[in-house]
């Protein structure tokens, strides 16, 4: 009996190349349909002509810092009232974002007397054989008017008038910040 299937646009049949009867194989072991043939062959093909043109695929991961060792940076912890978010905006290698707030509390270190707060987060992108050490949460991009966090600043050196932002937390954090900050 001969086993015939119809590929791309043309008939395939076993007494055709290896491929060919490879295809046959993969269709009465695995009960592989036509179509979805077509479909693997063409994703395996995109994949290898993409890995030739290429070179080798990096996978890059983003580094997160532990609280604590962010902790020990910091020079305030804040709560605040967030009152209004910028677009994240992509400047060479790094990304960074402004937000204003409200000042609710002052946990540990000093700021200004002020109740507004001008602040800043920035942080390093992927690059290929690159990963960054990354300070912020993951929370950082994630802002939205109204949300109750607390923010952990670092040194401002530059004098700008953004405070810079080292790290944002959830409010369900504060004591097991508080204790950090304690023991450090």
């Amino acid at each position: 009996m001969s086993l015939v299937i119809m590929l791309w646009s043309g008939t395939v049949s076993a007494r055709g190349s290896n491929l060919q009867i490879y295809i046959l194989y993969l269709v009465r072991t695995f009960n592989v349909r036509p179509f979805s043939m077509r479909k693997t062959i063409l994703s395996f093909l995109v994949a290898a002509t993409t890995l030739i043109l290429f070179g080798q695929a990096n996978a890059v991961l983003i580094n997160y810092r532990s609280l604590d060792e962010v902790l020990n940076e910091a020079e305030a912890v804040l709560m605040v009232e967030i009152d209004s978010v910028s677009e994240p905006v992509k400047k060479g290698f790094f990304v960074h974002i402004d937000f204003d707030a409200r000042l609710l509390k002052t946990l540990f270190g000093s700021v200004g007397s002020d109740e507004s707060i001008s602040l800043t987060y920035s942080q390093g992108m992927p690059q290929p054989n690159r990963s960054p050490l990354v300070s912020g949460s993951g929370r950082e991009f994630n802002l939205k008017k109204g949300d109750r966090v607390i923010v952990l600043l670092k040194a401002n050196d530059s004098g700008e008038e953004r405070l810079p932002v080292l790290r944002v937390e959830p409010i369900t954090q504060l004591k097991a910040i508080q204790q950090k900050w304690k023991a450090r």
